[in-house]
């Protein structure tokens, strides 16, 4: 039997949520503004979503907001446990895991907790976490993860890269981010 959400993490998840749709709902410099993501590679997601739950083909615009509130849940949220971390650890692993995929961001978490990096976010790695956030602080392994997507970011979108246009960006939502669980530049 699943156990039922505690008061907390539901508002951990609904403040996570919120701080991601703000920012993804934004007109971003990737493209559109309509929410869920802006890539070529996002209609391929919608409509395989729309596959597995039986639902006809159709663009990714518009979709409605249930929709977008489930792909943003079974896709991000859910497969690193949201909702059961600390609010500025969630945040950070949520709205990194949109920007640049969930496996990618687990195994930056895998990294700093010191185990082995597999992408998968199992019963091993939220221990894990939650031991290193009782030594060491939520806000810790959060500015990690952070440090580790901006060194992503200047990796793929230094001078001279085809997605250096986009930096700029990526580095202010990094940099809302901070402000947003109280981290310090």
């Amino acid at each position: 039997m699943t156990a039922l959400p505690t008061e907390r993490s539901t508002q951990t998840l609904a403040k996570a949520l919120n701080f991601v749709l703000d920012h993804e709902r934004q007109t971003w410099p990737c493209g559109g503004s309509n929410g869920f993501v802006k890539e070529e590679s996002a209609n391929d997601e919608y409509l395989a979503y729309r596959r597995e739950y039986g639902l006809p083909s159709r663009s990714i615009t518009p979709q409605s907001s249930i929709e977008e509130l489930a792909i943003y849940m079974e896709h991000y949220a859910e497969p690193i446990h949201v909702a059961d971390l600390p609010y500025p650890i969630a945040l950070v692993l949520f709205d990194s895991a949109v920007n640049v995929g969930t496996g990618r961001v687990v195994i930056w978490l895998q990294a700093v907790l010191g185990i082995m990096q597999d992408g998968g976010f199992g019963p091993k790695t939220l221990t894990a976490t939650k031991t290193y956030i009782a030594r060491h602080g939520a806000n810790a392994l959060a500015g990690e993860i952070l440090a580790r997507r901006v060194a992503y970011y200047m990796s793929i979108g230094s001078p001279g890269k085809p997605l250096y246009k986009f930096l700029k960006e990526w580095l202010n939502r990094v940099a809302d981010l901070r402000k947003e669980i109280g981290l310090a530049h």
